[in-house]
């Protein structure tokens, strides 16, 4: 596994998934939605990046999974 492409993907993710929050709320969620997420899901998402080599998918950044459950049939078709 590349650590720096994993954990460049990771702080992506976890930006989007902060924005789409902030959205929802109609404000920014601040660095306590970037904490509470690593104590919830980092864990998740270190485990579906390496069981569905989440490194090579061509749809990484999009995932419509949200890295749960990916099985890449779809994802990687060009």
């Amino acid at each position: 596994m590349n650590y720096v492409t994993y954990i460049q993907a990771e702080r992506e993710f976890i930006l989007r998934k902060k924005g789409q929050y902030g959205e929802q709320i109609n404000q920014d969620p601040g660095e306590s939605f970037v904490m509470e997420w690593v104590r919830n899901h980092a864990k998740d998402f270190r485990a579906a990046w390496v069981t569905y080599n989440c490194e090579t998918c061509m749809n990484k950044m999009n995932c419509p999974t949200d890295f749960q459950g990916c099985t890449r049939q779809s994802h990687n078709r060009g």
